[in-house]
């Protein structure tokens, strides 16, 4: 009787190991949406993964593929089977890789694959492939017969996710070297944010039918690019300059240059929604918190909560805490770290003061909610839970005294907020001393004259933004904060859209009838998150107007062209001003403001002192709106 009852357990053991080894497959493909072009190759992976911890994929199972109709096999399926050990268990993995060809536009709907596994099956997502007619490569033919063109991958992606932006090069009979003597940011599509990592993926081919004609192709430059906002994003026909050479002996300076032009290209950006956590991080991966000061006696708690992810820090929405029953939470700070490797952890650290409203013991458990691109799926990611005791309530009646006394404060007639430039190039000698020592003599000059119906504030910019001068009618602290002025401080660059979404963003918080930004710069956007020209449809959405000072002459001058170890830095005799003259008056006209080029003292006192006798006009907004919960996230980064 036992061996019958150990026969039966035996077998009740076996097929339940079996069930659980079923369960551990999973059978997927790599994408659910693929938008193309006519005559364009693209392929499509599907893999079966085993997870169990038995002798994986052996015999008795078999793939049953759909009928694609519409669209051409190229080739056998490329096919491959990897195993690893994870953590002690041996995972198994096989994957089929189909290259497809179409010559019909339109939709097609491939049904999802399935894969039989001893007595179970599974099957993949159905996979939708939108065919676009044909791009044309170019207007023009180098001598070599190159063609090139601007390829976004993905063409349709949600607000914040990474797009790679690839100028690709294709060709009869390709170079052994081709090189692009331009930089992809001179795409000036307002809206989009460029990211730092360059790269020149080589093993990435492609082929391409033009007339009855195969030609192959090269990336010779990729970007990573993000969108701000949703919308459709146009990157217009461009021409570039390329060097190409025959032979890798060959030198660049003698090598033949053409100048090639790109057809225009478009992204589709659209933003997820959720009620939660509206406009997530991509590709989140850790949480995790500390208790900086668990000062619980008098009920109030300071926490550091950090997030990472690989997409940009700026896109990580605020995690939830699970204590807004039982607390007022306020966000005091934030913090960013950017990695240097590629496909690194970005990290986002949110600090918190939370104030009880009652005693008890109570869990600390944040979650964070993140949309995953690659898995194409919601991700709630948690941190291990701790438990506090709170031996008291916080002392609350200061916080609503305050909150009252706020909402009676009394509106300011006129908040003016100067956005001034503080990289290496202020420091020039065409006006003496500099151009910087000329800026904070007029300033100090105009704030004497101030009367009580303004308020400033004074934001510096150069490769980051900061607060030098909170909003205030005290001429000492205005003063003060203008002789503490110090380039050289701050990260180098002129992030001109960076230090006008910093100034909005402290506009936005005060109550007043008349908004002003004053812009002082003497250069160029090459630094920051935000375009000058989208931070001015923001300022024109909030009803600010901006008023542009370009500094600086036309005339040989000393500037600065490199910094000793010492922090010293070192002159040369340089050409004139180089002042985005075009982008500073279209972004004042988006708000009814005006752009002065400033070469002396009258020039710059005048322009000030029409600020404030000029009468503002109201501001029409001709853009799309903002949404108020994506700038919510914008401003956190200030």
């Amino acid at each position: 009787m036992k061996k019958i009852l150990l026969f039966i357990g035996l077998i009740f053991f076996a097929q339940t190991f079996l069930s659980a080894q079923n369960s551990d497959v999973t059978f997927s493909v790599n994408e659910e949406k693929v938008i193309t072009y006519k005559n364009q190759v693209f392929k499509l992976i599907y893999t079966v993964e085993d997870n169990s911890i038995s002798y994986g994929l052996g015999k008795g199972y078999r793939w049953e593929f759909p009928n694609w109709k519409g669209v051409e096999v190229i080739g056998s399926p490329n096919k491959s089977t990897t195993s690893t050990i994870v953590e002690g268990k041996r995972q198994y993995s096989i994957r089929h890789i189909y290259s497809f060809k179409t010559s019909e536009t339109g939709t097609f709907v491939f049904p999802s694959a399935t894969f039989f596994y001893k007595d179970k099956k599974v099957q993949t997502n159905p996979v939708e492939v939108q065919v676009l007619p044909e791009i044309p490569l170019t207007d023009s033919l180098a001598a070599e017969q190159i063609f090139i063109r601007l390829e976004l991958h993905p063409a349709k992606a949600m607000v914040g996710e990474k797009v790679r932006l690839d100028l690709r090069a294709y060709s009869l009979n390709l170079p052994s070297k081709i090189f692009c003597n331009d930089i992809l940011e001179d795409w000036e599509v307002g809206g989009i944010y460029y990211g730092s990592n360059n790269f020149k993926p080589s093993s990435e081919k492609k082929n391409i039918m033009v007339d009855g004609i195969l030609y192959s192709s090269r990336i010779i430059f990729s970007k990573d690019i993000y969108a701000y906002h949703e919308g459709n994003f146009k990157f217009p026909q461009k021409k570039i300059t390329i060097s190409s050479r025959k032979s890798p002996e060959e030198d660049f300076f003698y090598a033949k240059k053409e100048i090639l032009e790109t057809a225009p290209v478009e992204l589709e950006v659209y933003a997820l929604q959720d009620k939660k956590n509206p406009y997530p991080s991509v590709n989140g991966s850790n949480i995790n918190f500390n208790m900086i000061d668990t000062a619980l006696q008098s009920g109030i708690l300071y926490l550091d909560i950090s997030v990472e992810g690989k997409s940009d820090p700026m896109y990580f929405a605020k995690p939830y805490i699970g204590l807004e029953k039982v607390a007022k939470i306020e966000l005091e700070n934030t913090d960013e770290k950017f990695s240097r490797t590629a496909g690194g952890n970005n990290e986002k650290t949110f600090q918190y003061k939370i104030s009880f409203l009652e005693k008890g013991t109570f869990d600390i458990h944040p979650e964070w909610t993140t949309w995953n691109t690659e898995k194409k799926k919601w991700n709630t990611i948690s941190a291990d839970s701790r438990t506090i005791t709170v031996a008291s309530k916080a002392t609350i009646s200061s916080l609503k005294k305050q909150e009252v006394a706020t909402k009676k404060q009394e509106p300011i007639p006129h908040a003016i907020v100067f956005a001034v430039d503080l990289s290496s190039s202020m420091l020039t000698q065409d006006f003496k001393p500099s151009r910087m020592a000329f800026v904070k003599e007029r300033l100090k000059h105009f704030f004497e004259k101030k009367t009580k119906l303004q308020q400033y504030a004074i934001v510096g910019f150069a490769g980051e933004t900061r607060l030098l001068c909170p909003l205030t009618a005290d001429v000492k602290s205005m003063t003060q904060s203008i002789d503490d002025i110090e380039i050289g401080k701050y990260v180098d660059g002129t992030a001109i859209g960076d230090g006008l979404m910093h100034s909005i963003k402290l506009l936005s918080q005060v109550k007043a009838p008349r908004k002003t930004i004053v812009l002082i710069t003497d250069g160029i956007q090459n630094w920051g998150k935000f375009l000058p020209l989208f931070s001015s449809r923001i300022a024109s959405q909030k009803g600010i107007r901006i008023v542009s000072l370009g500094i600086g002459s036309d005339k040989n001058a000393m500037t600065p062209v490199s910094k000793k170890m010492n922090g010293e830095y070192v002159y040369a005799l340089s050409g004139g001003s180089k002042i985005d003259e075009s982008t500073l008056k279209t972004l004042t006209q988006n708000t009814n403001g005006n752009y002065l080029r400033v070469l002396d003292e009258m020039a710059f006192d005048d322009s000030l002192d029409q600020i404030l006798k000029t009468k503002d006009n109201a501001i029409q907004y001709t853009f799309s709106p903002i949404d108020q919960k994506l700038l919510e996230i914008y401003f956190q980064k200030f």
